[in-house]
């Protein structure tokens, strides 16, 4: 009866499970039948699963590192990006100053460039 429910749900051949339950004793027959229908996973699949789920592990471990230190260069550059806002609010506002006191300054022409007459003798190395 077991047999031929499992070989129904399970997909295994139903003489295969009958001829395990009448060779084997009752508690190995039972431990074959649960290994072939899967319900129980022998020592190597088990470490097969173990190293990848470690691998995959590793691998978010390394993604959140990464993560992390994304953050934390974001934060430094705003950071910098908000006192870089700061100076640019202070420069802006002595600007607003000096242009509000460049009324009150006496606009004065520029200087005026006289060009020299040059005299026998002020050239040095020239001929005499």
């Amino acid at each position: 009866m077991l047999a031929a429910a499992l070989a129904e749900g399970g997909g295994v051949d139903s003489t295969l499970i009958g001829s395990i339950l009448q060779s084997a004793g009752a508690g190995t027959a039972i431990i074959v039948v649960l290994i072939l229908i899967g319900i129980i996973s022998p020592k190597s699949y088990t470490d097969r699963v173990e190293a990848e789920a470690d691998k995959w592990y590793k691998a978010w471990e390394a993604s959140r590192t990464e993560v992390d230190e994304l953050r934390r260069a974001l934060a430094v550059q705003g950071e910098r990006t908000d006192n870089a806002v700061a100076a640019a609010q202070q420069s802006a506002a002595l600007l607003e100053r000096f242009q509000a006191r460049m009324g009150d300054v006496a606009e004065t022409p520029p200087p005026q460039i006289h060009h020299r007459r040059s005299r026998p003798g002020d050239s040095p190395g020239g001929t005499r």
